[in-house]
């Protein structure tokens, strides 16, 4: 094998040095942040980590619900068509890297490096447009410093009114959900390969469908995505580059406008499974005064008004681009068909979340473009790129210690502080990012349902890992696939199940009710709870207080479950 010449690495540094720096950087940061990963990020993990675990080593894996261990029969939705946890499992299989570190660490550096490699490659295309071959192309790695400002705490960007927009916190710890790559950089994947000249032909189109598998195999979120970025490209090659006349596209226009307008009139529910209509056109609106409140248009105006003075018609068409794509995605009428097919409010949110990035890339990237175009020094450009970059990690790194203590917290709430070297103590001691006593309690727990062959463990819904929440219902059933908890299936709903499918909240109050009063008359209900559903082992934090009343109810200790500095933390019973 030869290897790379001196040349060619330094002029890889060259070019590269910033965005390796940041990508680490922000990298480092998300992996510290143990408190959401403890959460289960919001309970999401429950059912990501528990798909990519479970595939590999559960019988019929596509007729249970992964996150619980619940039976739910062949069943065909949306998620039939997402391969990313089935992908992900092969290389955890393969590999045999713990759950908690192949994902929040290797996984999320994969959707950091695609994530940051789809801006560079947006900045790297206007600079083209713009300036063509120069020597000022290192400054093109700057544009990936608007990671820093999108991986920062959510509730900090929201607070102080920077940016607000859906299921942002997983830019910060949940980079390796499928759903991210189409909602980070959909729009820059789908669009990317066309931009430096638009056409249509045979080729572009099987690009465009095999790109459009891709997305949709990651998450069908990408739908609307590819919906709006195929749409807006076609109409900007019919007035650009098609002899098509630009009176048939204005007439195209309002008829599609005119027609959304009527049918949103009209049609209330695309299906009965689905949010409304209203409701998801009510859940865009909402999230267009969040970001009319935010950064964005401050943003916007002064690209808007670089791109004119540039006079490129390339960046006029980037940006006639991006202007449909918001017609389409905001005016009444047009927004009929990006509505109806996001099916729910969250999917048209995270689809406005993708555009906001796709928006902020562009703007950033014309903004160096047009400095590199007044031919300043290329020092001073290196310099104002690192005081921007230095500007940026210091915010992302501020709402770290600031809001990164407490990951239960929503928008307009006190943050709780988090020091770096609190978050590395706790991770240093749980270094495959997952509690220990997590780890030990399912290492039990799969013992225990060798034994019995059959495992049904009821858990609480709150435990408490290093001072933080720790979900230990959602988090175990990545490590134990072969255990019921049906406790779960009340974050996870089935009711497919002939056993579990009925239990329910208020059957987990039941446990909860136990727990708080542990006096005969809970303890009795409590057991008519165990046998109903045939619970073969319970979880408590204490032992003394219930060891009578569990004993009564023919359950006895079988494992105490240490925590992370070797105290008991938990008790897990058995019968």
């Amino acid at each position: 094998m030869k290897l790379p010449d001196a040349g060619t690495v330094r002029e890889f540094l060259t070019n590269y040095w910033v965005f390796i720096l940041i990508i680490l950087g922000v990298l480092f940061l998300s992996a510290l942040n143990y408190p959401a990963y403890w959460l289960g990020n919001r309970s999401d993990d429950g059912y990501y980590l528990s798909q990519i675990a479970s595939y590999p080593v559960v019988e019929k894996p596509f007729e249970y619900n992964l996150a619980t261990g619940l039976y739910t029969g062949h069943v065909i939705n949306s998620y039939s068509l997402n391969t990313h946890e089935l992908e992900a499992s092969v290389f955890f299989q393969t590999l045999g890297i713990p759950i908690g570190l192949f994902t929040r660490v290797f996984m999320a550096a994969e959707g950091y490096i695609i994530f940051g490699c789809c801006i560079y490659s947006m900045s790297h295309e206007v600079f083209k447009m713009v300036n063509g071959k120069s020597r000022y192309l290192s400054s093109v790695q700057f544009s990936v410093c608007l990671l820093l400002l999108f991986s920062a705490n959510w509730i900090y960007l929201s607070n102080n009114g920077i940016l607000y927009i859906q299921d942002s916190w997983q830019t910060s710890t949940a980079m390796y959900y499928g759903s991210s790559i189409p909602r980070t950089s959909g729009f820059y994947l789908l669009l990317l390969p066309f931009i430096s000249g638009y056409k249509i032909n045979l080729r572009t189109i099987i690009k465009v469908i095999l790109i459009s598998i891709v997305l949709v195999s990651k998450s069908t979120i990408a739908v609307p995505i590819i919906f709006l970025g195929v749409i807006s490209y076609v109409l900007v090659w019919l007035v650009y580059e098609s002899n098509c006349r630009k009176g048939l596209v204005v007439f195209f226009l309002f008829g599609a406008g005119i027609v959304g307008y009527i049918l949103s009139l009209n049609i209330e529910y695309i299906g009965p499974a689905f949010d409304s209509l209203l409701s998801i056109k009510n859940t865009s609106f909402l999230w267009v005064k969040s970001i009319v409140k935010s950064l964005i248009p401050f943003i916007m105006i002064i690209a808007v008004i670089l791109s004119f003075s540039l006079k490129n018609r390339k960046i006029w068409q980037l940006l006639c681009l991006v202007f449909l794509i918001a017609v389409f995605l905001f005016v009444p009428g047009f927004n009929f068909y990006v509505c109806s097919l996001s099916f729910f409010t969250f999917v048209i949110g995270r689809t406005i979340t993708a555009f906001v990035y796709f928006i902020a890339g562009i703007c950033t990237s014309v903004t160096i473009s047009f400095l590199v175009s007044l031919r300043i020094r290329k020092s001073i450009l290196t310099v104002f790129g690192l005081i921007i970059s230095a500007l940026l990690f210091t915010l992302n790194f501020k709402s770290f210690l600031q809001f990164n203590g407490n990951a239960e917290i929503l928008p307009g709430q006190e943050g709780t502080a988090l020091s770096i070297a609190d978050a590395l103590n706790v991770i240093s001691k749980n270094p495959n990012f997952m509690p220990i006593s997590t780890e030990r309690l399912a290492a039990k727990l799969n013992q225990l349902q060798k034994e019995k062959g059959k495992l049904a463990v009821l858990t609480e819904t709150y435990y408490q890992s290093d001072g933080v929440a720790d979900l230990k219902h959602v988090l175990t059933r990545s490590l134990s696939p072969n255990v019921i908890f049906p406790t779960a299936n009340t974050r996870f709903i089935t009711t497919a199940d002939p056993i579990y499918g009925s239990f329910t909240v208020e059957k987990q109050a039941i446990f909860e009710s136990f727990l708080i009063n542990n006096d005969p008359a809970s303890t009795a209900i409590f057991g008519q709870l165990l046998d109903e559903y045939m619970i073969d082992a319970v979880v408590l934090r204490e032992k003394d207080i219930y060891d009578a009343n569990m004993n009564q109810l023919g359950f006895s200790l079988y494992e105490t479950i240490m925590d992370d500095n070797g105290n008991p933390a938990y008790y897990l019973y058995a019968r």
